[in-house]
């Protein structure tokens, strides 16, 4: 676990990250999930307007 704050890039990254292997793996994909991955969900979660138009990408783009 860090002990440093996230910058918001980073949550949303650490976010992702998680709901990825939870889309990929189901089930399995919820035990893999780091606890800063489930940090940064929380924090996504309670703070949605860290996501600005910047960080918005295509399907397109977020399958790459």
């Amino acid at each position: 676990m860090s002990e440093t704050r996230f910058t918001s890039s980073r949550i949303i990254e650490l976010a992702c990250s998680a709901v990825k292997k939870v889309d990929t793996h189901g089930v399995r994909g919820a035990t893999l999930v780091t606890v800063d991955e489930t940090i940064a969900m929380a924090l996504f979660l309670s703070t949605p307007e860290i996501l600005t138009t910047d960080d918005v990408r295509t399907a397109e783009e977020a399958s790459k």
